[in-house]
């Protein structure tokens, strides 16, 4: 699977500690993965994918707990996706109050 911020995300959740004491020692910067790691991460991967990783999308108010493909790269298309809309929306709320100071209100 392709390593960026979006799929590092995920993996942090995986909750291995020990990738997880490694991405944080390097401020979880795909640049600065070593090989090492970078197979590490590959093989934690491919076990949790291939025991049947429930993964939930959500989009506004709706949700849906979904089970990942085996395939890694099948499995990244909606990995990457999901994370970069928990990521936006994350980013919304908290300029929310930004937004409410400017008179902007929910809808």
């Amino acid at each position: 699977m392709p390593l960026d911020k979006y799929t590092l995300n995920w993996v942090k959740r995986l909750g291995d500690d020990k990738v997880n004491k490694s991405l944080k020692s390097i401020n979880s910067s795909f640049s600065k993965i070593t090989t090492g790691l970078f197979n590490e991460i590959q093989k934690l991967i491919l076990e949790k994918l291939n025991a049947g990783a429930d993964y939930k999308v959500s989009f506004a108010k709706c949700a849906k707990a979904m089970r990942l493909p085996s395939k890694p790269l099948e499995a990244e298309f909606i990995v990457w996706r999901q994370e970069q809309l928990n990521e936006l929306h994350k980013t919304i709320f908290r300029n929310r109050n930004d937004f409410e100071r400017l008179g902007i209100q929910e809808a």
